[in-house]
């Protein structure tokens, strides 16, 4: 089961731009929900509407999702510390 633990987007103030920032509960999560996308029915829609720009992965990762994500040019940015509240 993927546990999703945070899902928002954020837009510009032309609506020309969006961010999204998913956060999930540990790397194999976060490598089912892509293969999810991947393999849905809307993903070619999404690829149409949609121009990614820029994709970071910021936390620490297994292999498999690092090979998963790699040929889209996502950057990968290890924990270094911090707290979430929330």
């Amino acid at each position: 089961m993927v546990l999703t633990a945070s899902f928002e987007w954020f837009l510009s103030d032309d609506d020309t731009e969006a961010t999204l920032i998913e956060s999930f509960e540990d790397s194999d999560g976060a490598k089912q929900r892509a293969e999810n996308l991947f393999a849905s029915p809307i993903a070619a829609e999404w690829a149409e509407r949609f121009d990614p720009t820029n994709m970071i992965v910021a936390g620490n990762v297994k292999q498999d999702l690092f090979e998963l994500l790699t040929p889209m040019g996502s950057k990968f940015h290890r924990y270094a510390g911090g707290f979430n509240h929330i």
